[in-house]
């Protein structure tokens, strides 16, 4: 048995499933629970990068315990996932990220609004750049909110 943490909008669905099944069947669970569609579902997350759905899970050689996310770039955030209006100015702002990838020698520069969450931010750049386990530098002067596990998580760079 594989377990599954998915993550979609703050909201967290645990999913187990026999190795024998496919993506399509993690989709299909989730859509039962998220009430989002398949076709405008894009599951990502997994360490050989975007899957068909017709994959076995077996094949990916996965370990037991995984956490995926749910991107649905077609579905505008409700009302309860888009409170920007209410936040503080500076997580209405948004913040480049420079990195540069020493191996490759190449540079990114990203931007990002300051609402979101380190650990999508982490997401995001590893799904760019294929660099696995990102660590972040929190600089001096990051707000305590950061660090707190109640907070969001704001990622500290200006643009």
């Amino acid at each position: 048995m594989l377990n599954f943490r998915v993550e979609y909008r703050q909201r967290t669905t645990e999913v187990v499933l026999e190795e024998a099944s496919t993506v399509g069947d993690i989709k299909q669970i989730l859509t039962a629970e998220l009430r989002v569609p398949v076709s405008k579902m894009q599951l990502k997350g997994w360490k050989s990068g975007d899957v068909p759905d017709s994959t076995v899970l077996r094949s990916l050689h996965l370990p037991k315990n995984n956490s995926l996310y749910v991107l649905t770039p077609d579905i505008a955030p409700t009302a309860s996932t888009s409170q920007n209006s209410a936040l503080p100015e500076s997580l209405n702002q948004n913040y480049l990220l420079v990195i540069s990838h020493r191996e490759t020698q190449k540079e990114y520069n990203l931007n990002f609004p300051g609402s979101r969450t380190i650990q999508e931010v982490k997401r995001n750049v590893s799904d760019l750049t294929n660099i696995p386990g990102i660590i972040i530098l929190l600089l001096p002067g990051t707000p305590s909110t950061a660090l707190s596990a109640d907070g969001p998580e704001l990622f500290p760079f200006a643009p």
